[in-house]
């Protein structure tokens, strides 16, 4: 009898019960090493019933690596509806920041509890970007154990089948097992890379801006500080809170005194608060000295 006449074999899959997978091998009639040549067609069936039980495990294996993508995605659709409501109520804030600088001059008073209202808004934004990095760090943790678990099961069983095959069967059955590996392995790793990515990103963004008190209008007083060197530096701190990675050094702050400026206490006070809120968004930066690595 060849292998061409050989009717069709029916397969049932065994992958993950190890005592039916032995039962199936060992009980369909596989001959012993030394068996006569009318034999070879039974050996050559059996190998196509383990190489079929492999592509089938090979099968469940890349369902399970899709619904762990379908998890990650579902985590970042999460992310995303928390930047949109961060950035809903960073508007609000701008908006409400415009009605009051429609009252005019501010006091000094009035100027430091608007520091204090800022700082406290920054503060719940700081909290709010850590436990939206927790929650990346999360995911990233969760896609690990999915995949070290995946990886595992895959190579338990992989090295089960080669070491069985390799005193029973052809070395093409060897081949595929190792294929098997490979794919799982190269897969886990692009899963894990991807997932790394996405978190260094949105922790990235969470972080990189730096909200700065709006600028309040100094009042023009005699021998105050030069107007055009004190907007030199308002023009400064906003490039610095929009990147402060790439901002670069700050200009003086010992202002040239003028018969026509602004007036010193105001402008004092605002520069100490931007120079704060601007070098602590530098501290928060992952990679930065003093911030997270």
């Amino acid at each position: 009898m060849d292998g061409s006449q050989a009717e069709p074999v029916r397969y049932q899959t065994t992958v993950g019960r190890p005592g039916e997978a032995d039962a199936v091998t060992e009980g369909e009639g596989v001959p012993p090493t030394d068996a006569p040549e009318g034999d070879l067609g039974r050996r050559e069936r059996a190998l196509v019933r383990r190489i079929r039980r492999l592509r089938d495990h090979h099968a469940r294996s890349e369902q399970e690596l899709v619904d762990l993508r379908y998890v990650l995605d579902t985590r970042a659709a999460e992310l995303d509806q928390l930047r949109h409501d961060l950035s809903a109520a960073l508007d609000r804030t701008a908006l409400l920041d415009a009605r009051l600088r429609d009252f005019g001059d501010v006091t000094p008073e009035e100027f430091a509890a608007r520091v204090r209202r800022t700082e406290r808004d920054l503060a719940a934004r700081e909290e709010e970007a850590a436990r939206q990095a927790a929650e990346a760090e999360q995911v990233v943790a969760e896609a690990r154990r999915q995949a070290a678990e995946l990886l595992a099961n895959a190579r338990a069983e992989a090295e089960a089948r080669i070491e069985r095959d390799r005193r029973t069967a052809h070395r093409h059955a060897e081949d595929a097992h190792r294929e098997i590996v490979a794919r799982a392995e190269n897969r886990a790793e692009a899963i894990l890379a991807e997932a790394a990515l996405q978190a260094r990103r949105l922790r990235g963004e969470s972080l990189a801006a730096v909200a700065l008190p709006a600028r309040p209008a100094f009042r023009t007083v005699r021998h105050g500080y030069a107007k055009g060197q004190v907007n030199n530096f308002v023009g400064w701190a906003k490039k610095a809170a929009a990147d402060p990675a790439s901002a670069p050094e700050p200009p003086s702050t010992e202002f040239r005194a003028a018969d026509s400026g602004y007036e010193h206490a105001a402008v004092d006070a605002w520069v100490r608060t931007v120079l704060g809120l601007i070098r602590r968004g530098h501290a928060d930066e992952p990679g930065t000295p003093g911030g997270a690595a």
